[in-house]
């Protein structure tokens, strides 16, 4: 029911923008916090997409969208909100570090010295 949802239907910039009205203000006035990750965690969809057409990145100037394709029809979108100006390179420091989150498991497999998750499970 959740993909029926006026929130998962919005527009990515439209969905930071919503998220950014209603954190940033209370959770500046804590010195402690420099900004919110909110993930959706996995999340199944995009049936009928071809593999790898579901990433997606979407800057503006209250956070950052990220929607990264894990595995065909599962993917993980997160919403990157710093809460105050200096916190912005942290911001993007984040985007950048789940940005290649999809090849994780495939690199800890390599230090193991264990073979690609798509050869031992193809």
């Amino acid at each position: 029911m959740f993909a029926f949802t006026s929130w998962a239907q919005a527009a990515p910039a439209d969905r930071i923008s919503a998220l950014a009205e209603l954190l940033v203000e209370p959770l500046a006035e804590h010195q402690h916090v420099c900004g919110v990750i909110y993930s959706s965690g996995l999340a199944a969809g995009g049936y009928g997409a071809q593999p790898g057409t579901l990433d997606d990145t979407v800057e503006t100037v209250p956070g950052v969208f990220l929607r990264r394709e894990q595995a065909q029809f599962l993917f993980r979108e997160l919403i990157i909100l710093p809460v105050r100006p200096e916190a912005r390179e942290l911001a993007t420091a984040w985007a950048a570090a789940y940005s290649s989150e999809p090849s994780w498991l495939d690199e800890d497999l390599a230090m193991c010295g264990m073979p690609p998750l798509g050869v031992i499970r193809p």
